[in-house]
């Protein structure tokens, strides 16, 4: 399997533009559990127009106000059944919107009014701009990985933890004990939830087969 190496990440502004050519899209910082300060999170503008947010961050009035002047937000993504927060604004905010989550998460929280299922067989509105892979062996997770390849961008959620190393006492211990802290890796958590290693590792190689530059 090809190795590839990722420096960890310095703090990113509050918007910052993807590297790679990356023009028609934004970052957004993301947070984790509301204690670690991490990258940002991709938000994608698509060829249509339309955003997608890939599991958004906390809303207040200013972000949406940002996010509404850059285009017509239209799609939302649960990347796995960790990222459940924030969600009753979004929806609240965003009624027009369609709301995609992974297997698992409706069951989790009925009271999430997702319209959509995340499916390996399914053909997405922006399939055009966006591949997708269902990581495998993981079911309690179900954590789908994204490609952008007009920007060799790869979109994951907690595959692979890339945080700065400015966190407070809670965020430090616990990116330690993950073995992530100063480091980009997957995290002793994230393994420990892997119960069908040949799956998993059948997944992991044909992400690994995309043409990304870009984490």
């Amino acid at each position: 399997m090809e190795e590839r190496t990722v420096s960890p990440v310095e703090d990113p502004p509050q918007f910052q533009k993807v590297p790679s050519g990356y023009q028609d899209s934004i970052l957004i910082p993301s947070k984790v559990c509301s204690e670690l300060r991490g990258p940002p999170e991709p938000l994608a503008r698509l060829a249509s127009g339309d955003l997608l947010i890939h599991s958004p961050i906390e809303l207040d009035e200013e972000l949406a106000r940002s996010l509404e002047a850059l285009g017509p937000v239209r799609y939302f993504i649960a990347p796995n059944t960790f990222h459940d927060l924030y969600w009753p604004a979004w929806f609240a905010r965003y009624p027009q919107a369609a709301f995609y989550a992974v297997p698992g998460l409706k069951e989790a929280h009925p009271g999430l009014p997702f319209q959509e299922v995340l499916s390996p067989q399914g053909r997405p509105p922006w399939e055009a701009d966006l591949q997708q892979l269902l990581l495998g062996g993981m079911p309690r997770i179900n954590e789908f990985a994204f490609f952008h390849p007009s920007s060799r961008s790869l979109i994951v959620a907690d595959l692979v933890f890339n945080f700065s190393t400015d966190q407070n006492l809670l965020g430090r211990l616990f990116l330690k004990a993950n073995g992530c802290y100063g480091k980009v890796g997957c995290s002793r958590l994230f393994r420990h939830f892997i119960k069908d290693r040949a799956a998993f590792r059948d997944s992991v190689e044909e992400l690994m087969e995309w043409d990304f530059e870009t984490l």
